[in-house]
């Protein structure tokens, strides 16, 4: 014990020296700084009946500490929070809550800051579905079933104003059964990311039927009969030349030309007919209207008067490439 208490004054100064000593290296190696950094305070506990009109402006503060504690308090995802579980409609002056730990590092700045509020509301939409609309040939798509029906768009007054719709944004190449994303647009179809839908999602199915398709054929007569003896056809012609014909596409994909029956018997002289077109069961001429043609038949005797030209007695042969198939036809509402 005596030696313990010997020299003891000169003992507890060389530990005093050492400590001086250890607090001077830490500091050149970790010497104490300021800096001054913009803080986006985190809003926290936001009544549900409420929404922010106008966020809190960012905060300049200044920190201070050695480099290490100063650098993880900028790495922070919230480095100040605001709580707002008693907010109500209008500007809120809340107090700042700086999230640093008193023993690493230091944050002197506001300690308030002005919070606007405003009451949402909500308004119901219809859910319009959107999508692909380009169905397989010979194929039309049903109506889009959805489900729900109606979402609600909740959020501020002056921001629900804005919602022209709210679409349910299929992305389909054919037919589609899936949850679907609901978006809000305004009037000029931009989104409007400012207000809450409820549900988010919905249930769409999108199915298809079969539809029949159009296509443009030419007009082909088929002749019954024969002029009357020595006469002949020495021309024709169809006014208009092709008709729009709706059918089913496996019967109109390979099919370009539309069959017209004409009685030539015992003809001698020229002649206009109107002609009624017949089409095969399952399709039907929508275009021209009346479902009718006008025929042009030239008859001219077989052996001319000497020094006028011969008729021919073969009709000459309209060539044609074939049209293409339309797609489904729309059906009216």
């Amino acid at each position: 014990m005596t030696a313990l208490r010997r020299d003891l004054g000169y003992k507890l100064l060389s530990l005093l020296l050492a400590v001086i000593l250890y607090g001077v290296a830490f500091l050149q190696n970790n010497p104490r700084m300021s800096q001054e950094i913009l803080i986006q305070p985190e809003i926290e506990k936001l009544p549900e009946n409420m929404a922010i009109k106008k966020k809190p402006e960012a905060l300049s503060v200044t920190v201070t500490g050695n480099i290490q504690a100063i650098q993880a308090f900028r790495q922070q995802a919230i480095k100040a929070s605001l709580d707002l579980s008693h907010g109500e409609e209008g500007v809120n002056r809340i107090s700042v809550r700086y999230q640093n730990d008193p023993s690493l590092i230091e944050v002197n700045g506001p300690g308030v800051t002005e919070v606007a509020l405003e009451k949402k509301t909500w308004r119901s939409f219809t859910i319009q579905p959107q999508y692909n609309d380009s169905p397989p040939l010979g194929y039309a798509f049903k109506e889009a079933v959805v489900r729900p029906r109606q979402a609600r768009v909740r959020g501020m007054e002056s921001e629900i104003k804005k919602v022209d719709s709210v679409v349910a944004m299929i992305e389909n190449n054919g037919p589609f059964a899936g949850l679907v994303e609901l978006v809000a647009f305004n009037r000029n179809r931009e989104a409007v990311d400012t207000v809450e839908i409820e549900p988010a999602q919905v249930m769409v199915t999108l199915e298809v039927k079969t539809a029949p398709v159009s296509k443009m054929l030419v007009l082909s007569p088929v002749w019954i009969g024969r002029p009357a003896a020595g006469y002949a056809i020495t021309n024709y012609s169809f006014e208009p030349l092709s008709v729009t014909v709706a059918g089913p596409a496996v019967e109109l994909i390979n099919t370009s030309r539309l069959s017209v029956s004409v009685n030539i018997s015992s003809l001698q002289t020229s002649v206009t007919r109107t002609m009624t077109l017949a089409v095969p069961p399952g399709m039907r001429v929508i275009d021209p209207p009346d479902g009718k043609a006008q025929l042009r038949l030239d008859i001219a005797p077989i052996s001319a008067p000497s020094g006028s030209a011969t008729a021919s007695p073969t009709p000459p042969t309209v060539a044609s490439p074939s049209p293409p198939v339309n797609p489904p036809l729309k059906e009216n509402p």
